[in-house]
């Protein structure tokens, strides 16, 4: 489950610390880009130990057969849309309150 929820957390620090920071709007989306195609790129392996296999754990990124396969894709977009949308919808809100407060004032 750790494997599925890092870079959702990271994600979501990023977006934090981006409010916190004010900066603007393209430059966290970059970023969280970025923490979405390695995130939907990377495979883990678990081998349970047995009497001849003393198991293990190794990990690997395919970023070119991520893009071609439908499944990678989809894990691609769906890391952006759990770690991006919380962000984006704090940002228009906070952009569309800003408008509207210049409007009436």
């Amino acid at each position: 489950m750790i494997y599925f929820l890092a870079p959702v957390v990271i994600g979501w620090a990023i977006a934090i610390t981006a409010a916190r920071q004010r900066l603007k709007l393209a430059w966290p989306v970059i970023s969280l880009a970025v923490i979405a195609l390695i995130a939907g790129s990377a495979q883990v392996n678990a081998i349970r130990p047995a009497a001849d296999n003393p198991g293990g754990v190794s990990m690997s990124f395919y970023v070119g057969a991520a893009l071609r396969n439908g499944d990678g894709l989809l894990h691609i977009v769906m890391y952006f849309a759990l770690t991006a949308v919380p962000y984006l919808v704090w940002w228009f809100r906070n952009v569309r309150s800003i408008f509207a407060t210049d409007a009436a004032g």
